[in-house]
């Protein structure tokens, strides 16, 4: 069902699904005709792309509930991804933020939230969307780093929603480390946009940081 998510009312909802603006910028990055593949895919929003100026997208995604949610994702891991070598003309992707949304509890009865709680159950052993940031968040992110490195084309696109956040009472500069890795990894970073679009309205503190949009390419590899 080209562009369009399936409705489905009994499948747990997820707690950061992409802005509605951000399929703009999407659209302006990323050029027509790309094979398109987003390794942390949730409920599917990635596939409101597809074919849409005769793109193609994949998703991968770890919790079974969430992959059921578009026929053109397949549960998986994103640090173990099924392709082969330089098969993808962009990554576009959102990996989780290390925020809060991370916390464990199962729901207190309060306005928070987090993926535990939108799931329904515990998050599967593996997933990202567990780890606060710190050294395990930034270990296994940089493997699945490497992993969507290694399957886009030369010259191909990678592109990351990230965000920063406070953390007792301190910035956390995740962006700066997502735009840093890439760049450590052999990536040429093309553009950070910056996307206000209000965060969690209803957290204790909500996080105003704006969403960064980081744009890279595999071109430095090929040189």
């Amino acid at each position: 069902m080209t562009g369009q998510l399936f409705d489905t009312p009994n499948i747990p909802g997820h707690p950061a699904t992409y802005p509605e603006a951000i399929y703009g910028f999407f659209d302006q990055i990323v050029p027509a005709n790309a094979n398109v593949l987003d390794p942390f895919a949730g409920k599917g929003g990635i596939h409101k792309l597809n074919g849409l100026n005769g793109r193609t997208t994949t998703g991968i995604e770890l919790e079974e509930e969430w992959a059921d949610c578009h026929p053109r994702t397949i549960v998986g891991t994103a640090l173990d991804l099924p392709f082969s070598d330089n098969e993808f003309d962009a990554v576009v992707t959102s990996p989780a933020y290390g925020n809060r949304l991370a916390d464990s509890y199962a729901g207190d009865g309060t306005l928070r939230f987090s993926y535990r709680i939108s799931l329904g159950r515990p998050l599967t052993d593996g997933s990202g969307a567990g780890l606060h940031w710190g050294d395990d968040y930034r270990t296994m992110h940089e493997t699945a780093l490497k992993e969507m490195i290694r399957v886009t084309k030369p010259e191909g696109l990678i592109v990351i929603n990230m965000k920063d956040h406070q953390r007792g009472g301190e910035h956390q500069a995740v962006c700066d480390w997502w735009a840093y890795t890439m760049t450590d990894h052999g990536l040429t970073i093309t553009d950070r946009i910056l996307m206000h679009s209000g965060g969690i309205g209803f957290a204790k503190h909500p996080n105003k940081a704006p969403e960064e949009i980081i744009v890279a390419t595999k071109e430095s590899l090929t040189t």
